[in-house]
């Protein structure tokens, strides 16, 4: 069985998805579709001080419909600007330095999405101890559009079983899938607390918190998230 899982490029993800990817054999990056403004493509939340705030890329304003591909940052100095946050927040952390060799992987001339991308790849290595096998989904020139356009995607790659996170459920038609002979399947979230400086543990932060206050050998502990079939997924969604 070769499981597909693709999503827009995430910056710093959190936990949740990390445990998400690491269910596929094949991870595609979806960098050519239309940017949307407020998504995590290029910003997250990091715990300081007992609060949460955003790290946000400031991006050049572009025309509607730019795709993924195309954003750029507003401030070359962004990556410097971010660590030394992380570094106010996490100077006291053991193990900062492997937060900061996900920001160096990445190099001056690289497209944004491109450096989103590696860090984020860095990022799900350091979390998990594994590789990815992954691809863009702008290498394929697939011109279909939203359901259309993953079956593609995973007939590429011979893929039998499609794993899609929770926003998919108000759009994605099941049945275009199952009929093409490929499983559709839901993570379910379940992320263990670990030790954080909120006043109430919330997963929802980048990965970086993870990497600062756990043990490389304990990350998966918490990483605990598991799959359900689409129709029991939107049966209980449902009640």
């Amino acid at each position: 069985m070769t499981t597909v899982v693709i999503s827009q490029p995430m910056y710093l993800p959190w936990p949740g998805f990390i445990d998400h990817i690491s269910k596929a054999d094949v991870l595609i990056w979806l960098d050519d579709v239309q940017f949307a403004k407020g998504s995590f493509v290029h910003r997250v939340k990091v715990p300081q001080d007992g609060n949460l705030r955003w790290l946000t890329i400031p991006l050049i304003k572009q025309p509607l419909g730019t795709p993924i591909s195309q954003i750029k940052a507003a401030n070359k100095n962004w990556q410097v600007a971010h660590m030394q946050i992380l570094e106010q927040i996490y100077a006291g952390s053991e193990n900062f330095h492997e937060i900061k060799e996900c920001f160096e992987i990445s190099e001056a001339g690289d497209r944004l999405h491109l450096a989103i991308i590696k860090m984020a790849e860095a990022l799900y290595e350091t979390c998990t101890g594994n590789s990815l096998n992954s691809y863009l989904s702008s290498e394929f020139k697939i011109v279909e559009k939203a359901t259309d356009r993953v079956l593609k995607l995973v007939q590429k790659f011979e893929g039998n079983r499609y794993i899609t996170g929770h926003g998919a459920k108000n759009y994605f038609d099941h049945h275009l899938l199952e009929h093409s002979g490929i499983d559709v399947e839901y993570i379910d979230y379940d992320i263990k607390p670990w030790n954080q400086n909120t006043e109430e543990f919330t997963p929802f932060v980048s990965s970086v918190d993870l990497i600062a206050n756990v043990p490389k050998q304990e990350r998966k502990l918490h990483l605990k998230s598991s799959i359900v079939n689409w129709k029991n997924f939107l049966k209980d969604s449902a009640v």
